[in-house]
């Protein structure tokens, strides 16, 4: 739900009609010092009571001994493995919140409200306390940059982000994602009404695009190989400045997440389909460190379950009904 995306897609183009590069993240990074992620268990437990128990058997020692040191090894890919941070940056690890679990969410993205419903739900059936952390947003950035951020909110903000999309792919291997809570199909935006299909648009019509998003990229793909004669792709940051544009007469037309066109507070436009691209739903979960593999579990449950009970379809509908 972001902004300028260049390439993976990490955050869904959906959500706002962002991915990974931007994010709209706050300001980027410069790379520096490598850290270690936090572990997922918080818990830390005391030395044993009792100081008189005989020393271990030879072989068990040897054995605590390698498993220490192929710990050691792990712990070092994984360093190198998360993006390269300056340690000023972030805490290295957030203190434990006891029972609560903090959620990342894009304030001004047009899904702000169903997240943070998503989230309480989630929280509702595996009864933690909710709490959300609403990221500043500046406009643009690099794909560096925008992991960058993401790292730094994982440590010291949140546990979980929400609107990561199941779409980017080699996903780093610091972040795990969780099973999809949402998913996102998009539509043709546009103030004619007699157009009934991407196809239907005339030659030298100017479409926006949210930049480096998963649809944006089959479309640019699409023009390239002359499915779409004489269409001029725009790229966007957002689906609110595609939809603007529409109605200022700087775009004709523009590929955006159809709860945008729902949500738009402007003159009313109409939606038309994608045909001929055939563009699959963008499916959406929650991003987390890799090593928070307890929490990671306990969402993806509760995401099974409540939609098994139909549950998250009635979340998801409620909060439809603000946005509209």
């Amino acid at each position: 739900m972001l902004h300028w995306i260049p390439e993976n897609a990490g955050i869904t183009a959906g959500h706002w009609g962002l991915t990974s590069n931007d994010l709209s993240v706050a300001p980027g990074f410069i790379p520096g010092v490598q850290q270690q992620p936090r572990p997922a268990v918080r818990f830390q437990f005391g030395p044993p009571t009792h100081t008189d128990r005989p020393a271990p058997p030879e072989s068990v020692v040897i054995r605590l001994t390698l498993i220490a040191a192929m710990a050691s090894v792990l712990l070092t890919h994984i360093a190198h493995a998360q993006p390269e941070v300056p340690a000023d940056f972030y805490d290295r690890g957030v203190a434990s919140r006891g029972n609560s679990v903090v959620f990342c969410i894009w304030p001004t993205s047009p899904l702000v409200a169903l997240d943070r419903a998503v989230a309480q739900a989630i929280g509702d059936a595996q009864l933690f306390d909710v709490e959300f952390f609403e990221v500043p947003l500046t406009s643009a950035g690099a794909q560096e940059t925008f992991e960058q951020e993401l790292f730094i909110h994982l440590m010291d903000n949140c546990d979980a982000v929400m609107g990561g999309s199941l779409a980017w792919s080699p996903l780093p291997e610091w972040l795990t994602i969780t099973r999809p809570y949402l998913e996102i199909t998009q539509t043709i935006a546009t103030s004619d009404r007699t157009i009934a299909n991407l196809g239907d648009l005339p030659p030298g019509t100017r479409v926006g695009s949210i930049l480096m998003s998963p649809s944006d990229m089959v479309f640019a793909t699409a023009i390239r190989a002359g499915l779409l004669p004489n269409i001029t792709r725009i790229p966007y940051d957002t689906p609110a400045r595609i939809l603007a544009a529409i109605e200022a007469g700087r775009l004709e037309a523009g590929l955006v997440p159809d709860h945008a066109v729902e949500g738009y507070s402007g003159p009313t436009l109409a939606s038309a389909s994608t045909d001929p691209l055939r563009l699959a739903p963008e499916a959406t979960g929650m991003l987390l460190l890799s090593s928070n593999t307890y929490l990671r579990a306990l969402l993806d449950d509760a995401i099974a379950s409540l939609e098994a009970q139909g549950a998250l379809d009635a979340v998801i509908g409620k909060a439809r009904e603000t946005m509209d």
